[in-house]
């Protein structure tokens, strides 16, 4: 059977907690809408677990984060110098938000705060180049999002896949078996409008009404799990 690392990188709030769940039961749901049965092998990065060698797994999920690629916590450098000893092999990895960026930041990218401020509520991106994994195929991809911070140099080698004026770099390939979505297709709507109202006083004004009237937009969650899928290799549903 499959087996996939998902790399925990942070819990949600308590009261959201009470309501959705932890991060790995979110997840498992999400992929349990396109995925035939596989094992899940949940590493607390944040916890200083990590696989003793990359071939535990057949591939690795790494979860978004509240902290920055870029912040002094004792648990990011561990979980960096796994990201590079995957880097050297074949097994994929996919990044979403905080993964996508310290594997940008890992490869040798740049991550910031952006001057463009928050992205947040479900946002549409175009696709510059698809790939093979990416199917179905879509023109562009509406997601939830949630960041303050983007990969805004791309390291040596990757290739940008999607983006918009706001986030150049969405969506990345960084190496053949790795790639980066800034995105949160785990997300159910609910959550994020959850997310919205509670950072509702950190926001500009502007981009709290966007935000919050973009929660009804139709969204492509099930097409980019699949996509993730594809990526990862993992059984999907017929």
């Amino acid at each position: 059977m499959y087996r996939l690392g998902f790399l925990l990188c942070d819990r949600p709030l308590d009261h959201l907690a009470a309501r959705f769940g932890d991060y790995p039961r979110m997840f498992r749901q999400a992929f349990d809408e396109v995925c035939e049965a596989f094992e899940w092998v949940v590493y607390d990065a944040t916890d200083a677990e990590l696989p003793l060698a990359v071939t535990e797994c057949d591939g690795y999920l790494i979860s978004g984060s509240r902290h920055g690629a870029y912040d002094p916590l004792p648990w990011i450098e561990p979980l960096s110098a796994f990201i590079s000893d995957v880097a050297t092999t074949a097994v994929p990895m996919v990044g979403l938000c905080f993964g996508h960026q310290l594997i940008g930041h890992t490869l040798g990218g740049k991550v910031v705060q952006s001057d463009k401020g928050w992205g947040i509520g479900i946002n549409d991106y175009q696709i510059e180049q698809a790939e093979s994994w990416m199917s179905p195929p879509l023109p562009r991809m509406t997601v939830p999002v949630c960041h303050q911070d983007q990969v805004t140099a791309l390291p040596p080698a990757a290739k940008r896949i999607a983006g918009n004026a706001h986030c150049e770099n969405f969506v990345v390939r960084f190496r053949d078996n790795m790639i980066g979505i800034q995105g949160h297709p785990e997300f159910p709507p609910e959550f994020l409008a959850e997310l919205v109202e509670w950072r509702h006083d950190r926001l500009p004004d502007d981009v709290l009404a966007t935000a919050r009237a973009s929660i009804k937009k139709p969204h492509h969650n099930r097409e980019i799990k699949t996509w993730i899928a594809n990526f990862l290799g993992l059984p999907q549903q017929a």
